[in-house]
């Protein structure tokens, strides 16, 4: 009798609060002994914000909804915060292609102010860009057009090399004034330009009217012209 006493108070408590007790040798227990545990559901936290991080750089960029402005949003139509509001103006460098006039060619600097009065097309681009060297031949061909209606078609080349930006121009015949970005983007950030290529139109008082962000097309272009010359 006593020793049947003896073996029944040897044997381990049972969980009273009906969670199952994990067993002496389990993983959990031995982290749990170690004061690891906190530690591994930190870092478990840690990676699952970086997963979920990394999918969303990976998700292809879509055009926003509406947004103050209450204009539809079309195909490449990017509602951005800076419809209705002033353009802001830069000084780039300027880059002379082969082909540009001798005008275009003697000047250094490119200025948005130098446009004040006229509507102004302002396009977005790099070389190394697939969708800038799909949409710069329908660029090029609209610049006669858009010329002799008084608009403006300025290019702004990201931070690069000036000899790839330059190779670009020439395998294009590019002829309307394009620039290069400073070092740290500051005019593709003042624009509020999130990918390449991205198109602003800007009307003859300097408001920004439109912001594409898809190649820039025929259809783009007249439905955003629409917009530019009101």
């Amino acid at each position: 009798m006593k020793k049947g006493v003896e073996r029944f108070m040897s044997q381990p408590e049972k969980a009273t609060t009906g969670q199952a007790a994990p067993p002496s040798g389990s993983f959990l227990a031995r982290l749990r002994r170690r004061g690891a545990l906190p530690i591994v559901l930190l870092v478990g936290g840690n990676l699952a914000l970086l997963v979920l991080l990394i999918i969303q750089l990976l998700t292809p960029f879509s055009p926003a909804q509406p947004g103050t402005s209450g204009r539809p949003v079309s195909d490449g139509d990017f509602a951005s915060p800076l419809l209705g509001r002033s353009a802001p103006d830069f000084t780039l460098s300027l880059l002379a292609s082969h082909d540009a006039s001798a005008a275009d060619a003697s000047q250094s600097m490119l200025r948005l102010s130098d446009y004040k009065g006229k509507p102004i097309i302002l396009n977005f681009w790099s070389s190394w860009c697939t969708p800038c060297n799909q949409e710069a031949a329908f660029l090029q061909r609209s610049w006669p057009m858009l010329n002799a209606r008084g608009i403006a078609l300025l290019g702004i080349d990201g931070p690069e090399k000036r000899d790839s930006a330059l190779a670009f121009l020439r395998r294009y015949h590019i002829t309307y004034p394009n620039a290069q970005d400073t070092f740290s983007s500051s005019t593709t950030i003042d624009y509020n330009v999130a990918g390449l290529p991205a198109t602003i139109f800007i009307d003859r008082h300097g408001t920004v009217v439109a912001h594409w962000i898809a190649p820039l097309d025929a259809h783009g272009l007249q439905s955003e012209m629409a917009r530019l010359t009101r």
